[in-house]
């Protein structure tokens, strides 16, 4: 969308004049999956500290931040979502219950994301014939759909939106990542195959629309172009190291050894950076984002005003 000159320079004088402090892009939200604990990591002071925990939360898998600004968490074990302030992580209260998510058939939820439509998709561990994808209010936390489905019973990580409208999934089961259409649910087939992906442990897209999958054991980090051509592994873990969560930001790519707690920093092309020590072995990692301040508010309406205009026990292999 082209915007006039006027508008441009409402823009940059409304940053210029109001805009909160940037804070990095580099510190960052973990899942302690094991630890049932969601921890924050500042890059500043390179340090980590607990962020947000609540007794309701059993097995952390997967994290949101909603349309609100607040941080919605994902329980595998607890089967429900909890929501906490996106800026200071306290407990706001339980958003789906494990009764809603339990009486639409997901009995093993595994991973959350925010769809285009700000509504939350979630997928379960085990999918049955039912259904491999559930929609739910982003408002109310209601069941929506029962989204989209591929038939059969199969062992499924990873849920992702991508490039083109689509959803994608990893289907362990058949060594495949699956796509469906985000707006419909309707599935579109195969996205990328390889026996690697028996292990997939979770799926981060690029801006290039290429795909990184991290799987489970020695398999390391995956990379698949566009189009869902292999394109080859591109980071194996070392001894001792199985990676899961999966961040890429800004040109970097972020994975979690969830055996050894620590976070490993990579180049988006698979150059080691650095090894950061101390981490939860987190299953899922967003960027922290801290509640917009009101210059950040200002230019948001501002702008509306002129245009009208993102599993399981790490004890247990995944396999």
């Amino acid at each position: 969308m082209k915007t006039s000159a006027i508008t441009r320079s409402l823009v940059v004088l409304t940053l210029t004049l109001f805009a909160a402090p940037p804070k990095s892009r580099a510190d960052l939200l973990m899942a302690a999956f094991g630890g049932d604990v969601i921890v924050r990591y500042d890059s500043t002071l390179g340090t980590f500290s607990t962020f947000a925990t609540h007794p309701s939360m059993d097995g952390p898998a997967a994290m949101i931040y909603g349309a609100d600004g607040n941080l919605y968490v994902l329980n595998e074990f607890s089967h429900n979502v909890l929501r906490f302030n996106g800026t200071t992580g306290a407990f706001i209260g339980e958003f789906i219950s494990s009764a809603t998510l339990g009486g639409a058939g997901v009995t093993d939820p595994d991973d959350m994301e925010l769809g285009p439509d700000g509504n939350f998709y979630i997928s379960t561990h085990i999918t049955s014939p039912a259904g491999a994808i559930w929609k739910f209010s982003g408002t109310t936390g209601a069941l929506l759909s029962t989204f989209a489905t591929f038939g059969g019973t199969s062992h499924t990580h990873g849920l992702a939106f991508g490039p083109g409208g689509k959803v994608y999934l990893g289907d362990l089961g058949a060594g495949v990542v699956r796509q469906f259409s985000s707006t419909t649910g309707a599935s579109l087939g195969v996205f990328a195959t390889n026996l690697l992906l028996s292990l997939t442990a979770d799926l981060a897209f690029a801006p290039d629309g290429t795909l990184y999958a991290t799987c489970d054991g020695t398999n390391g980090v995956q990379h698949f172009s566009a189009g869902g051509g292999f394109l080859g592994p591109l980071i194996a873990p070392g001894p001792g190291e199985s990676y899961w969560g999966i961040l890429v930001d800004s040109g970097f790519l972020y994975v979690s050894n969830k055996d050894s707690g620590t976070l490993k920093k990579y180049t988006d092309t698979g150059v080691f950076v650095a090894d950061i020590t101390g981490g939860p072995g987190s299953f899922d990692i967003i960027p922290f984002v801290p509640e917009p301040g009101t210059g950040a508010l200002l230019l948001a309406g501002l702008t509306g005003l002129a245009l009208r205009r993102h599993r399981q026990n790490p004890l247990v292999s995944c396999a």
